[in-house]
């Protein structure tokens, strides 16, 4: 899965990372969470959108509006939001597990 969603015909970056989580905080006024709730989940979507995307204006109020007339772009965040995920564990558990490695070596 690419690191990319399409807003009204424009592509915009995904990712996480520092960045995303100072603009969900200073937002929210609260860490990101792994029980979030759907409002928390656009807040997170915008500040990713935010942190990647230099030109990225819009205010949270009309993106909230774009959300609501095209559902399947949030759906289709929250799905790169899980592959993103697996991908970052899968990762971790390969470190891990070459760190186990050296450590018996």
């Amino acid at each position: 899965m690419e690191d990319k969603i399409t807003i009204k015909d424009k592509e915009y970056r995904l990712g996480y990372n520092l960045r995303v989580r100072m603009i969900y905080e200073k937002i929210m006024g609260k860490n990101i969470g792994d029980d979030m709730l759907t409002f928390e989940n656009i807040v997170f979507f915008y500040s990713v959108l935010l942190a990647y995307n230099k030109g990225f204006t819009m205010d949270l109020e009309a993106f909230t509006d774009i959300l609501c007339d095209d559902e399947s772009i949030y759906l289709d965040f929250l799905k790169w939001s899980v592959e993103y995920n697996k991908r970052k564990e899968i990762l971790e558990n390969t470190d891990n597990a070459d760190n186990d490695d050296k450590k018996k070596e």
